[in-house]
Parts: C-alpha cells; structure tokens; sequence
C-alpha cells in the first residue's frame, strides 16, 4: 500500500512540477483550440485537445486560483467559461468503445461472480 501511497505522490509530483513550467502554454494553447469554435459550443473529440483533459482542467483551475488575487472579475467568468467548455470535448469512437467494452466486461463480472464457467464464456463473447 506504501509503494502504491509513494507512486500517486510521485505523479501529482510530476505533473505540479509539469504544470508550473507550462502552464502559460497549456492555457494559451486551449485558448486557440477555442477560438476555433467563434464563440459555438460544439461537441468535439479528446484528440484535439493540445494536452489530455486532465491537464487542462488543473492547468485552469490554477489559474482561476491565482486569478483571484491577480485579475479582474472578467478574467476569472473566462476561464471559468474555458472550464465548462472543456465538457463539450468528449472521447473518440475508439475510445468511446473502448470505454462500453470495459462496462460490459465489468457487468459481466459482477452477474457471473458465483458461476465462473459462464463468465468465461460470457467474456468471450464480448
């Protein structure tokens, strides 16, 4: 459990230290992504994204943290707006199916826990 502790600390690490050297860029970069849109939502997929949703996310929330002491109010509904937008990016068909495949294959598990034969066989199908 320890090594699992000191593995999850190290990847909030990584990506703190990852954040503080590009976060400008993250934010710019998902800006432009926006732009694209001319002020649209439209539904587009993850790929586009300059850096996984996750990054942008904490990148944003970094800056709507900082923004409170630094910028205007205006700034702050801006970004606020960017991290709502970052909804509308949703995974591609691959993984999107990827994603349906991994659910069946958990209920699968979960309706044949007692009768293993016919979980294999199950799985099998999927």
């Amino acid at each position: 459990m320890k090594e699992i502790q000191d593995k999850i600390k190290k990847g909030a690490e990584e990506i703190e230290q990852f954040l503080n050297k590009h976060l400008d860029e993250i934010v710019e970069q998902y800006g432009k992504i926006l732009e694209q849109s001319e002020g649209h939502p439209t539904i587009r997929f993850e790929d586009e994204l300059p850096y996984p949703k996750g990054i942008i996310l904490s990148a944003l929330l970094r800056e709507l943290r900082e923004s409170e002491k630094d910028k205007d109010e205006n700034y702050r509904n801006v970004v606020e707006s960017c991290i709502a937008l970052l909804s509308n990016f949703i995974p591609t068909e691959e993984k999107y199916r990827e994603l349906l495949k991994q659910k069946k294959i958990e209920e699968t598990m979960l309706k044949y826990k007692d009768k293993p034969e016919e979980a294999i066989k199950k799985l099998s199908e999927i």
